[in-house]
């Protein structure tokens, strides 16, 4: 009978025991299956949130802005937007690109002075790279083409010789702002980029539901030709954005980057990953989480040391008839480290298989931060889906057994010390 058939006859000799030091493990990896489960997820929905609604996969702007960016330098912009948006979407490996223009206004209400973002884009090319069409709740975006008009002469609601009312998307919130409701309209007043103010009056005739509160609470969107007039900046934009092919075979991010600089060397670009955002803290933080998962094992695998140790000290008599019976100390200590082997494998495993169907879950039904998250101005959206990741799962499995098993060692090394004649003198 080899020494791993009798470890694992002792590990079911004191079934209680053996189910403590187990469940610690369980316990330990199942949490932290769930943290990076949820860290996963996390990322992934800041990742697309950041890419359809803020910087892009790729960003494109002029090279100056980043230095005057908190004076919001309008002036500061992409000449001939479509021009560029155009050579960049014709790089091999860009899946979609679009222009975009965005301007901070105001609504002046009874004294009262709202703050809004307009962000001016082309609808047609949106719907392919940021699908803005799902996160409709009430009308459509043919209400909201159908009544531009880029020279300003004529729109919706707006006889041939007065002001045009421009059609837009709004985000839920901005109608609660400004206490009106789909239909009306209201007037916003922004800072041009001549320096000099400009007015537009605009018509709620979408509303959409966006996964970011900031969103909702801020934006509303306009035929990229409507803001562009209204900031007195005829064929320019503030930024063009880019989503990459990521299918095998598609050409690497750096080749893609390069085609693009060496397409537009007069402006910066951009990868999503090399800004600071919220991403780039959230990757901060997974080193954090990985040293939390750390302390979790360690936390946990002093159960397995402690009832190793009472096991020993339990156990002596029967050490000491082993070590009669001509059994080396060695072998005597890999028997004993099988033991808490099996017990951090089985443990792990319970863990694991708990941690990933918990995660399978809340998958489907999300978590709501929206309690938690109220006043907090991140690119995540309220609901989290936990995404159970393959490899970080296999890696938890494997770190949970190497943690138990190797704090398990040292006490197993009392063992050598352990004299047969005294030990089976004890009662």
């Amino acid at each position: 009978m080899n020494l791993f058939t009798i470890a694992w006859r002792n590990v079911g000799r004191n079934l209680r025991r053996s189910l403590l030091s187990g469940a610690a493990i369980a316990v330990a990896t199942m949490s932290i299956v769930l943290l990076f489960s949820i860290l996963e997820g996390m990322k992934t929905d800041l990742e697309n949130n950041l890419i359809d609604f803020y910087t892009g996969e790729v960003q494109l702007r002029n090279p100056e802005y980043g230095r005057y960016e908190h004076l919001n330098p309008l002036h500061l912009s992409v000449s001939d937007a479509e021009a560029v948006r155009s050579r960049v979407a014709g790089v091999d490996g860009v899946t979609a690109a679009v222009a975009r223009l965005s301007v901070p206004g105001a609504v002046f209400r009874n004294e009262e002075r709202i703050g809004l973002q307009a962000v001016g884009v082309d609808f047609d090319r949106e719907g392919d790279y940021s699908a803005i069409g799902d996160y409709l709740v009430a009308g459509s975006l043919d209400a909201v083409t159908g009544g531009a008009s880029p020279d300003g002469t004529s729109g919706d609601g707006a006889s041939s010789s007065g002001p045009t009312i421009t059609p837009v998307l709004v985000g839920n919130g901005v109608l609660d702002r400004l206490g009106i409701g789909v239909g009306d309209t209201f007037t916003v007043v922004v800072r041009t980029a001549l320096r000099g103010t400009n007015a537009m009056t605009f018509r709620a005739v979408a509303v959409a539901d966006f996964p970011v509160p900031t969103l909702n609470d801020m934006a509303f969107w306009a035929p990229l030709a409507r803001i562009q007039h209204l900031a007195r900046m005829p064929g320019q934009a503030g930024e063009v954005l880019a989503k990459l092919d990521h299918d095998r075979g598609a050409p690497s991010r750096d080749a893609v980057m390069s085609a693009i600089r060496s397409a537009e060397p007069d402006l910066e670009v951009r990868h999503f990953t090399e800004m600071e955002t919220t991403y780039s803290f959230i990757e901060m933080a997974s080193t954090a989480y990985n040293i939390i998962g750390l302390f979790f094992f360690l936390l946990a695998s002093t159960v397995i040391v402690n009832t190793t140790m009472m096991v020993i000290f339990e156990r002596r008599r029967e050490i000491g008839t082993l070590e009669a019976m001509g059994m080396q100390a060695r072998e005597l200590i890999r028997m004993f480290f099988s033991e808490s082997l099996i017990i951090g494998v089985l443990g792990a495993l319970a863990g694991l298989i708990m941690g990933v169907g918990v995660a399978l879950v809340l998958s489907r039904v999300g978590i709501n931060f929206s309690d938690a998250m109220q006043g907090v101005d991140f690119e995540i959206s309220p609901v989290l889906y936990p995404i159970v990741n393959l490899r970080s799962t296999v890696v938890v499995f494997l770190f949970s057994v190497v943690v138990s098993g190797g704090t398990s060692y040292i006490p197993t090394r009392r063992i050598t010390r352990i004299e047969p004649v005294a030990a089976l003198r004890e009662e």
